[in-house]
């Protein structure tokens, strides 16, 4: 496959490392981007350390396959599902938190693909054991 330029009106930026292209009359990022970043900054600072061990926890069992993408990749799946946390009343819950938010980060063929419902499964597991163990601690 050969290198095309983009079509007219469509601007390249780079971002990380990849090329993207944007519509030239849009402001980049879109509004919506930026009021994640609000809210998973907001996130981090409420659950401090706890944040950075399930960042660390999604990059290990790497539910959608992102071993090779840089070890944030996963920040904004985490700050949505610690957003989430309290519903959950069990693992389950859990689960269907997290089956929630990667949908809407990944889209659901990616969710469902290969081994991604067995690492989420994985994932629920131990996220859920973090939570308890935290709440716990702060009893």
């Amino acid at each position: 496959m050969r290198f095309q330029l983009p079509r007219k009106g469509i601007r390249p930026t780079v971002e990380d490392g990849r090329v993207k292209t944007h519509p030239a009359d849009a402001s980049w990022p879109p509004s919506w981007i930026a009021e994640e970043r609000i809210k998973l900054a907001a996130t981090r600072e409420r659950f401090g350390p706890f944040f950075d061990e399930a960042v660390a926890l999604f990059f290990r069992v790497d539910p959608i396959g992102l071993s090779s993408a840089p070890k944030d990749e996963y920040e904004p799946e985490v700050g949505t599902t610690l957003a989430r946390i309290a519903e959950a009343n069990t693992e389950s819950d859990l689960r269907l938190i997290l089956g929630e938010e990667f949908v809407r980060w990944f889209g659901y063929r990616e969710v469902v693909r290969d081994s991604a419902p067995k690492r989420l499964d994985a994932l629920a597991t131990e996220l859920w054991a973090m939570w308890l163990q935290r709440k716990q601690a702060d009893v």
